[in-house]
């Protein structure tokens, strides 16, 4: 055997010995592992729930150029005109009604300039308070449509 997986091996032997003998240390490291596993199943339960209602992500695409798949990016150094291309989970509806949610308290980043966080804070000033934005929204009407 290699030297990495022995060492493996004495590490987890370790840290049983010194669970079981109640090292407060390795307690705590414990139950901080045991919390951090019992959220990431809830969030993952959450995320599987709603996934039916997002749609498919197929990467970052230069509208100035798209014509055929491989024009698909991971990042948009490269792309002048970078949009998302997403799926369509409206399609298998006639009449679909859609709204369009800007999630999270900030729309900007982190190292925009603040002409641009000014900018974007006056769109919708209780963004930071609610943690979204309503930014746009489609609903059927058999009247007009």
């Amino acid at each position: 055997k290699d030297l990495s997986t022995s060492a493996d091996v004495w590490n987890r032997l370790a840290f049983l010995v010194a669970h079981y003998a109640g090292d407060e240390a390795v307690m705590s490291a414990f139950k901080s592992y045991i919390d951090t596993c019992t959220t990431l199943a809830t969030t993952m339960i959450s995320l599987n729930k709603i996934s039916d209602f997002t749609p498919d992500y197929y990467g970052v695409v230069d509208l100035q150029n798209f014509n055929t798949n491989e024009h698909l990016q991971t990042t948009t150094a490269s792309l002048s005109h970078p949009h998302l291309l997403l799926g369509n989970i409206t399609s298998n509806f006639r009449h679909p009604n859609i709204i369009d949610i800007k999630m999270g308290t900030q729309a900007y980043e982190p190292a925009a300039p603040e002409s641009k966080q000014r900018r974007e804070i006056q769109k919708y000033t209780k963004q930071e308070e609610f943690g979204l934005r309503i930014v746009g929204m489609r609903v059927y009407d058999k009247v007009t449509d």
